[in-house]
């Protein structure tokens, strides 16, 4: 047992040491979160792609419009489901498909909850079995919500990504043109550019 742990925990203090492909990526974010706490007020909202919406947070004083982790945090289940629909306006699909595959994008919108019931589901089928019982329906995913959810989505994508934005305070948007290309935020009207070094750019709304 002893042998067994100290390989785990060896082979567990190797991946920590050897920096991976995307923690090599992300260097380049740096020039872009020393400009944002230089050039905002603590606090200021940052509308951004999934990539900065974990490293703003951690090494700037500001906050981030979305982020996948919402769902740990004391947060009405409401704005959660809005701000996810306006965080992925830019998404060329929202599918049943891409919900369900894997755990990112279900995490986003209903954290463990599913996960955990229907895993609790699956472990009481197990006993029930074993004293004879007839198994109880695991609902993996909520098919309903999930429609609907697609549903609003396409409702916002209806409207200008200006006006979906304007119910929420957002003082700067910070687009990775090589991570998200489609977004094409250049061409939207009523947007300031004040902020631009490689394929990193802010904007004001």
């Amino acid at each position: 047992v002893i042998m067994f742990s100290l390989l785990s925990a060896s082979q567990t203090m190797q991946r920590q040491i050897v920096p991976t492909s995307v923690f090599i990526a992300d260097q380049r974010y740096a020039p872009v979160l020393a400009w944002l706490n230089a050039h905002t007020e603590v606090d200021d909202v940052v509308y951004t792609g999934t990539a900065l919406s974990h490293p703003i947070p951690a090494y700037t004083h500001d906050n981030v419009f979305y982020t996948g982790a919402a769902t740990l945090y004391i947060m009405p289940q409401k704005d959660i489901r809005t701000r996810f629909l306006v965080a992925h306006y830019f998404d060329p699909a929202l599918t049943r498909e891409i919900m369900t595959d894997g755990l990112v994008m279900e995490r986003q919108v209903y954290g463990n909850y599913y996960i955990e019931v229907s895993a609790h589901a699956r472990r009481l089928n197990k006993l029930r079995r074993v004293v004879g019982l007839d198994p109880l329906p695991v609902e993996r995913y909520p098919e309903e919500d999930i429609r609907s959810l697609i549903q609003e989505w396409e409702e916002v994508r209806k409207t200008s990504f200006t006006r979906a934005l304007s119910p929420y305070r957002v003082d700067y948007i910070v687009w990775d043109r090589a991570l998200y290309p489609h977004w094409r935020i250049g061409t939207i009207p009523g947007l300031h550019k004040i902020y631009e070094e490689g394929d990193i750019v802010v904007y004001t709304p």
